[in-house]
């Protein structure tokens, strides 16, 4: 292997590492705004529901909040597949540069990947 194609190798691991670690990162965050804004959505439901007096106007106002976490859900299941699924090509796609015999640095994502697999 030539040292070009050790250079081109090197910045398809920066690359894809990159994109790995902000697609974690960006994975995270989705999670985290919508557990935030579905427990902001069920506090109101709440609220709602705990009225004495349910008038026409609560009870429609309750039905669309709950169609509308309903839709929130479902997005946020797609999203945050799309995303799992994302990260988890690049994952493998890095463990096969650094299974590649002439692979010369630290095996991060290898690494990382028996930890988990002992973990469980």
């Amino acid at each position: 292997m030539t040292d070009e194609d050790h250079g081109q190798r090197n910045r398809t691991y920066e690359h894809l590492l990159t994109l790995w670690t902000c697609g974690v990162r960006d994975y995270h965050s989705m999670l985290s705004d919508y557990l935030t804004a579905n427990s902001i959505f069920v506090a109101v439901l709440g609220l709602l529901v705990s009225r004495e007096s349910l008038h026409v106007p609560i009870i429609i106002l309750t039905v669309l909040l709950s169609v509308f976490g309903l839709l929130l859900c479902l997005q946020m299941a797609i999203i945050l597949g799309r995303f799992s699924g994302q990260n988890a090509l690049w994952e493998w796609q890095l463990r096969g540069i650094e299974q590649s015999p002439e692979w010369p640095h630290q095996l991060l994502l290898t690494s990382l990947y028996r930890l988990h697999k002992t973990r469980e």
